[in-house]
């Protein structure tokens, strides 16, 4: 498990393999880039959007705007 997964799970509490698929959404579905760049409080907000998608539960406020691209608050 990388750092980025070390914190996705201190974030939302998910398992390793849900870790695992958070962080290929983050990059893939809302950041659509690298990890490294992103401010802690930005990532975190991403980790739990991800987290909350894959699990099928809503959506933390904005959540719908940063999985099309828009990190507006």
């Amino acid at each position: 498990m990388n750092h980025y997964q070390e914190r996705i799970q201190k974030v939302t509490g998910s398992t390793e393999a849900e870790a695992s698929e958070i962080e290929e959404m983050m990059r893939h579905d809302i950041f659509h880039s690298t990890l490294d760049w992103q401010p802690a409080p930005l990532f975190d907000k991403a980790a739990r959007v991800a987290f909350a998608a894959l699990r099928g539960m809503p959506l933390p406020r904005g959540g719908q705007r940063m999985l099309g691209g828009n990190f507006s608050n």
